[in-house]
């Protein structure tokens, strides 16, 4: 009886969170974290292949899988900056992304508003969100 009662329970908190996070609000940010040892020791290479290999851009809301398969965008947005298809702020991914946790980035919507580096420059510049 408690065990379905947590369960239950449980399954209300998950409903309830997708109801939240979802819709048309801005992608919050992540959780700052300092980059990890490993992250640090990466090359361009590497952390381009892990990117590569761990991005879930293609299951975005705001990704559009045609257009950007016509213009031959496969994600990585963080990395590669901005769509040159993808304009309108549909949800973000980018906060439950593995790439976000492993290299310790902060921001989200990449793909309208930049990748890392460039919003990293802006933060510093002071004229970042």
């Amino acid at each position: 009886m408690f065990r379905n009662a947590l369960l239950m329970a449980m399954f209300a908190a998950l409903v309830v969170g997708v109801v939240v996070c979802g819709g048309e609000q801005p992608a919050p940010p992540a959780a700052e974290k300092p980059a990890q040892p490993a992250e640090a020791a990466m090359t361009d290479e590497q952390k381009a292949e892990f990117v590569a290999a761990n991005c879930i851009c293609a299951t975005c809301p705001s990704f559009l899988k045609e257009e950007c398969a016509k213009a031959g965008e496969k994600g990585a947005y963080c990395l590669a900056g901005k769509s040159t298809v993808i304009i309108k702020e549909n949800g973000c991914v980018c906060p439950q992304c593995p790439v976000t946790a492993k290299m310790g980035l902060k921001w989200g919507y990449y793909c309208t508003r930049g990748s890392a580096k460039e919003m990293m420059a802006m933060e510093t510049e002071g004229g970042g969100k």
